[in-house]
């Protein structure tokens, strides 16, 4: 009876952690091989710079890494007898898996390593029986908006009316399903967005819209998953600065507006 309530534990321990990173992390798979033969190569290593994640192929070349957080990435890829390869800007969107192929070169020699420019994009899923769309950081940045709101609602499907609130495909604004690394946000009472977030604090925003996959509920129009930044190494920071009626002035800003004024109408 213990071993069975001990396995009962250890099962649900890992549906609960399954379900933690569900929404929030893709995956890179793809297969290595020798440049000059065709050949899979057993055993290579696989290394995300300026992460733990990394695996390592099998038998017939091919690898898989789980749950890696959206972003850019460089791949170190080394064998025994091997010239190094680095793989540059390696893109990781939420729920999609970003293929890499490459071969190496073998060597007898200690040479420098091989550097792969050129980034490597997420392939569209066979499964998926929805629309989603994901919009990252850097896509973000050039974008001029200030508020994340903004950056949802120049996305097709998406209208947003006057008073802030968001439709998906013409679905009223408390049918959409609003989540951080994958924890709902909705407020309780009107099911909108119950809490804001900085343009500067999101790595990526995915907007699934239609029959989404059953890992996702409390939404009839859409789900809109926001998947935060995490911190490295390097110490690093953003700095944003705006002008407008709310620091300067409404007279500095815009010329003669207090000439004009409809609530008066003796001026």
């Amino acid at each position: 009876m213990k071993k069975i309530s001990y396995t009962r534990i250890f099962m649900l321990l890992l549906m609960l952690f399954g379900w933690a990173l569900a929404g929030t992390t893709g995956k890179i798979a793809g297969r290595i091989s020798d440049a000059k033969t065709g050949e899979s190569l057993i055993g290579v290593n696989l290394q995300l710079e300026g992460t733990a994640l990394g695996s390592s192929t099998d038998v017939d070349g091919y690898f898989v890494i789980l749950n890696v957080p959206p972003g850019l990435y460089n791949l170190n890829i080394s064998y025994i007898g091997y010239q190094t390869v680095v793989v540059k800007q390696v893109r990781v969107n939420v729920d999609f898996t970003t293929r890499v192929e490459q071969g190496m070169n073998p060597t007898t020699v200690e040479m420098g390593e091989v550097e792969v420019y050129g980034e490597r994009n997420p392939l569209v899923r066979q499964d998926l029986t929805n629309t989603q769309v994901a919009v990252t950081s850097e896509q973000i940045e050039e974008l001029p908006v200030d508020q994340i709101s903004d950056v949802l609602a120049l996305q097709a499907g998406i209208v947003q009316d006057n008073s802030g609130g968001l439709h998906i495909r013409g679905g009223r604004s408390n049918e959409i399903a609003f989540q951080v690394n994958g924890l709902s946000i909705n407020n309780p009472f009107f099911n909108s967005q119950g809490v804001g977030l900085a343009t500067n604090a999101v790595e990526e925003v995915s907007v699934s819209a239609g029959t989404f996959s059953a890992e996702y509920g409390n939404a009839l129009s859409g789900v809109v998953n926001f998947v935060t930044k995490d911190g490295g190494s390097d110490l690093s920071g953003t700095l944003r600065a705006w002008t407008g009626d709310n620091v300067s002035g409404r007279d500095d800003v815009f010329w003669n507006i207090d000439e004009h004024d409809p609530l008066n109408n003796a001026r």
